[in-house]
């Protein structure tokens, strides 16, 4: 697949995620917990995230911010300080998506489900923590008066935590963590249902294979097809050039119908297809993915 057509997808799918947060945070603001709505967009900014990058993950964070300021769940603060809240929450969302990728970016090539797991938990740690800074910052008088008003007189601190927060982050790290975590886990596994995980990226495609082999069910390796593209051939044509994770070997070539055993000096072509085994298949996926190689079909 091209450089274009992957870029094309990226557009496509951050347009989608878009729209998703725009959604779910619409009809979370109906759900209340406390004083404020849930955060279910928190889900999407983080796959987002994972997908497509940091970048992609301050982008979604910042349309849920946008989202929040005109659906009026932030009318109380606006009424307080309209600059001081503006700036709370579309820094909290953006730095939230951004610092997700980050941690998911820093994991993925050793353990992809714990990758999710922890960005899954930073997004509503940050989210949050943001938030409390901005209260800190701009409406400390104003929240001193919330909690007198309470019963809570000067337990300011104990306020924001129980009343303005408390309920909310509890929620989002829970939702996130047990949805997220386990969602990801399965289609990483290849235990649900295939159309989903090549939604996300994260399956491979199963179809007829051009080697007709099969691999024991208690062999722990993965077993691979993939096309040579020019993506593959970036870094050189020859398969020594191509830098795959340790454990990992290119076990035979099918070229027009015609098989052998590859050595590193082999030159490769377009649209060879390359029998690969390897002991690190979470690690394989990411380096597929890194190529730009998306036609990859699981053989065993």
């Amino acid at each position: 697949m091209s450089q274009k057509n992957t870029n094309t997808q990226k557009i496509v799918g951050l347009g989608l995620f878009t729209a998703i947060v725009v959604v779910l945070q619409l009809m979370g603001s109906f759900i209340k917990f406390g004083t404020f709505s849930i955060s279910l967009v928190l889900v999407p900014v983080v796959i987002g995230a994972a997908l497509y990058g940091a970048g992609a993950g301050a982008w979604l964070g910042f349309v849920f911010g946008v989202v929040v300021l005109l659906s009026g769940d932030a009318a109380a603060f606006l009424g307080v300080n309209a600059l001081g809240t503006i700036l709370t929450v579309l820094v909290k969302g953006a730095l939230a998506g951004y610092v997700s990728g980050l941690v998911y970016k820093a994991l993925e090539n050793k353990n992809r489900t714990l990758a999710v797991a922890l960005a899954a938990v930073t997004c509503p740690v940050v989210n949050t923590g943001v938030f409390l800074i901005g209260c800190l910052l701009f409406f400390m008088e104003t929240i001193g008066t919330w909690a007198d008003a309470m019963g809570f007189g000067a337990n300011v601190g104990q306020y924001m935590i129980v009343v303005l927060v408390g309920a909310n982050f509890i929620f989002e790290l829970l939702f996130n963590v047990v949805f997220l975590s386990t969602i990801i886990s399965l289609l990483v596994q290849g235990t649900t249902v295939s159309g989903m995980a090549n939604l996300l990226g994260l399956a491979y495609e199963e179809r007829e294979s051009a080697f007709n082999v099969e691999m024991h069910e208690e062999m722990k390796s993965a077993l691979t097809e993939v096309e040579v593209n020019e993506n593959l051939l970036a870094s050189g044509h020859t398969l020594k050039d191509i830098t795959l994770p340790e454990n990992t070997l290119v076990m035979m070539v099918c070229r027009d119908g015609e098989y052998f055993v590859p050595q590193g000096k082999t030159e490769l072509k377009l649209g060879d297809k390359l029998l690969v085994i390897s002991d690190r298949s979470e690690e394989l996926a990411s380096t597929y993915k890194d190529m730009g190689i998306d036609d990859v079909m699981k053989l065993g």
